[in-house]
């Protein structure tokens, strides 16, 4: 890696082999076969080109201003991206194959044999059930439905979260450390969908963590402050 350019080296020797160009986010694949690179587009974030000819093969409708990491597969076969939650690509056809509905920092990897996906959030390290042949989430008594919009807001935020086991629930804004700085919620919640708003007018911006805490469950969303 070079400033302003990325450049690959031999492991074994440190000689420089290929010099690809000025890219925000380089994620090189496996086997070698494919690279990644994120835009700065609100629809088109991240483009997926073959590592040998540097051909464009793929763009997906991803927000490249909100995304934090992306991950191949062990096989190569599959992409996985982080904004806000996490989302599958099939790296032969660029369709969406798989959904989970988690908050997650850049700091996310892929099991050996696919079916894990390990995450930090905070103070937390999550272990999610992957399933890149259909939609699978975290089993949990919040549902997969849990989502924080707008994000980034202009001054209030909602959470719509589904309760599905009523127990006191805690929902805490922290700082990208685990730092609790403000307390949102403390209390039990009907089960079912509920939808909360807060004003987080006063935040100076960067990124937060919505920690949301139902019995033994716990999940948490990237909270970015950009006024």
């Amino acid at each position: 890696y070079g400033y302003g350019w990325d450049v690959i080296y031999d492991f074994n020797t440190l000689d420089s082999v290929d010099v690809l160009g000025s890219y925000q986010s380089f994620k090189l694949s496996n086997t070698c076969k494919y690279f990644t690179d994120k835009i700065a587009d609100s629809f088109k974030g991240v483009e997926i080109r073959d590592f040998n000819t540097k051909q464009l093969l793929f763009t997906l409708p991803i927000n490249g201003y909100t995304l934090t990491g992306m991950e191949f597969s062990p096989d190569d076969k599959y992409l996985v991206t982080s904004c806000g939650h996490f989302d599958s690509w099939k790296i032969s056809t660029g369709e969406k194959v798989n959904e989970i509905y988690h908050g997650t920092i850049a700091n996310f990897s892929i099991s050996h044999n696919d079916k894990y996906i390990v995450e930090t959030g905070g103070r937390y390290i999550f272990l999610l059930t992957n399933n890149f042949y259909g939609t699978n989430s975290v089993k949990s008594n919040l549902s997969e439905s849990t989502l924080i919009f707008p994000n980034p807001p202009t001054g209030n935020i909602t959470i719509n979260i589904k309760i599905k086991n009523q127990s006191t629930s805690f929902i805490n804004l922290t700082t990208i450390d685990g730092l609790i700085i403000r307390n949102l919620v403390n209390k039990i919640i009907p089960i079912g969908q509920n939808s909360l708003q807060f004003n987080v007018s006063d935040l100076a911006n960067g990124t937060y963590f919505i920690v949301i805490r139902n019995g033994k469950e716990t999940q948490s969303y990237k909270l970015i402050i950009n006024k």
